[in-house]
């Protein structure tokens, strides 16, 4: 008898011992798996998220369009576009201009920046006008000056199209020397029931002679009026 009660003591414990580590086993594989949403698979998701963004074009990743929306008169929106490769020297940017029904896309500027422009009133009609100073070493510095129309018969026609020197300098030789000749211009240009510029033109000797100074030969004021339609 006393043996059966021993055998089933024994046999008793043996299986709350199995049973105990059955259910801490159990528990430990459970924890592991309730780790691994938060071990492994989220990093693995971060590598996925990473490898598309190195898919994905730089010019998305970090743009390098830079765009500004103007409305400053009656219905004439104009975007502002800086170029996709950024301050490059010989790119230029671009403006898309609208008057609510039409629009057209203007490329210009330099170093990558869109152009120099503004809108006008001349005769209660709308003008968006291109003022932009380029160089050249054989024509120097020279503005060129864009007048384009913005109402509906005639939209983005040029109305005028003006090409104006700045600045220039040539050499002459003068009396076994050389002698710079500087021309110099500083046009206004004015908007009122026409387009009017106002040159201020100036030539200078300068001669290269040590010790020698710059003097002006001529001086000249002009003006010049165009009338738009």
């Amino acid at each position: 008898m006393r043996s059966n009660i021993l055998r089933f003591i024994i046999v008793t414990f043996g299986c709350m011992a199995f049973s105990l580590h059955g259910c801490i086993q159990e528990s430990q594989d459970n924890a592991e798996l309730d780790d691994n949403p938060t071990t492994e698979i989220e990093p693995k998701q971060k590598v996925q998220d990473n490898a598309k963004l190195d898919s994905i074009p730089e010019k998305i990743i970090e743009p390098k369009q830079e765009e500004q929306v103007l409305t400053t008169l009656d219905n004439i929106s104009v975007k502002e576009i800086k170029s996709e490769s950024g301050d490059c020297t010989m790119c230029s940017g671009r403006i898309v201009v609208s008057n609510g029904i039409q629009s057209d896309t203007i490329k210009g500027g330099s170093n990558g920046w869109f152009p120099n422009y503004s809108l006008q009133k001349i005769n209660d009609k709308s003008f968006i006008v291109l003022n932009n100073n380029y160089g050249s070493g054989y024509d120097g510095i020279f503005k060129v000056l864009y007048v384009l129309s913005l109402n509906e018969n005639n939209f983005s026609d040029t109305i005028l199209h003006k090409r104006i020197a700045i600045y220039n300098e040539s050499n002459i030789m003068i009396d076994e020397s050389i002698t710079n000749f500087i021309y110099e211009n500083s046009p206004e240009i004015l908007f009122q029931d026409h387009i009017e510029i106002r040159h201020h033109k100036t030539v200078k000797r300068c001669p290269e002679s040590e010790g020698e100074i710059c003097y002006t030969v001529q001086e000249l004021d002009e003006i010049e009026k165009f009338f738009v339609y």
